[in-house]
């Protein structure tokens, strides 16, 4: 995306906190991420690997897998360990293949 979809504005590479150097229009004051998205959804086991992590977001009552979108330079194990701890403070202590333990 070399233009502002709302203003036409081109747009210039800007640091943005948690997410690296993001497309960002000077004229609306704002990051514009690319409109095509790629997520990650995680099982995230305790130490012992007999429990899993359900969250809450955005105050709806449904419990749901830690999840997130991929971000410009990241892999899907790097997005897996961010989103961990972005969304419930928590740190990842090991991962191995498709297992994350925390």
């Amino acid at each position: 995306m070399k233009h502002c979809y709302e203003c036409g504005t081109a747009l210039a590479p800007k640091k943005c906190e948690h997410e690296g150097l993001v497309p960002f229009c000077d004229s609306c004051n704002s990051f514009r991420f690319p409109i095509f998205s790629t997520a990650v959804s995680c099982i995230v086991f305790n130490q012992t690997e007999d429990k899993i992590l359900l969250i809450q977001q955005y105050g709806r009552p449904d419990y749901i897998l830690v999840a997130g979108y991929i971000s410009q330079g990241e892999n899907a194990e790097q997005t897996v360990i961010r989103e961990i701890e972005e969304e419930t403070g928590l740190t990842v202590i090991s991962h191995q293949s498709s297992v994350i333990v925390i």
